[in-house]
Order: C-alpha cells, then structure tokens, then sequence
C-alpha cells in the first residue's frame, strides 16, 4: 500500500470512528483541518524538492519506485509525483486552500526538472546529480537555467 493510500486509508478510519462514536456529524472544518495536517506533513517530510515515489516505509527510511530508490529521486510515473500533484489539485478545487495549489506546483516543477529535452521523462528524477553522470545538462530540458 503507498502512502497516499496509507493517508487516505488513515483519514477513513478517523471518519469512521467519528461515526462508530457517535461523532457523525464531524463538521467540515474539523475534515480540511486533518487533511491538511496531514498533507502538510507529506509535503515538508516525505516529498524530494516536490516529487515522490510510490512507497515508503513507515520510518520513511526506505523508499521505492520500480525499484530501490536513493534518497534523492522521485519517480514520474504514477502513484509517484504525478499522482500526489493531481491529488494536492483535487484538494485545492475541493477546499479553496492555496497551500495545495503550491504542493501541487511544487510537484509539477520537479517534474520540469527531470524532462528531457525529447519532452520525455527517464523513471526517475535524481537531485543528487547522478543522473548527469549518465545523460548530462545536455539532455535536460530545463536542467541548465534551474539546476539545484
């Protein structure tokens, strides 16, 4: 299971037990105020300059896309960064809250990062520079002018 579905699942049981408690009526301040704590924490603990994996272990020690990843990649295909900027976009339109609009911006700018200049992608995005070992600027689309 990633962990957007870890958080989704966790979110669940908080519902439900607001329901089996006699708490149904759990008021729509309380829902945007335990999401956004929780994609709040997302962003600043789990994301790499934006972008993510899909999976993580719980001590977020351990990171993987298709395979092992360092701690400094991201993965482009989804449930990876894609994936987690569509969700931070489907809970800015649902909340009204600009901080969603910015994870989701930063999501998409570590995807520019990454983009060759073919307008494709390689799996991962390495911040730590390895990739330029193997590809070099010259084949980032956007690598020159924004280079970490």
């Amino acid at each position: 299971m990633n962990s957007l579905n870890k958080l989704l699942l966790f979110s669940a049981i908080l519902f439900a037990n607001g329901i089996c408690c006699g708490q149904a009526n759990i008021s729509h301040d309380v829902i945007k105020t335990t999401i956004r704590q929780a994609a709040t924490y997302y962003h600043a603990h789990v994301a790499v300059n934006g972008g993510y994996v899909y999976h993580y272990s719980l001590d977020l020690k351990t990171r993987w896309g298709e395979g092992p990843a360092n701690p400094q990649q991201i993965w482009v295909q989804p449930p990876g960064t894609p994936t987690v900027g569509m969700a931070f976009l489907k809970a800015y339109e649902a909340t009204g809250d600009n901080f969603y609009l910015y994870a989701a911006r930063d999501a998409a700018m570590a995807l520019a990062y990454g983009q060759l200049r073919t307008g494709g992608w390689s799996n991962p995005i390495d911040f730590s520079g390895l990739d330029l070992k193997k590809f070099g600027t010259k084949d980032y689309r956007y690598r020159d002018s924004h280079s970490s």
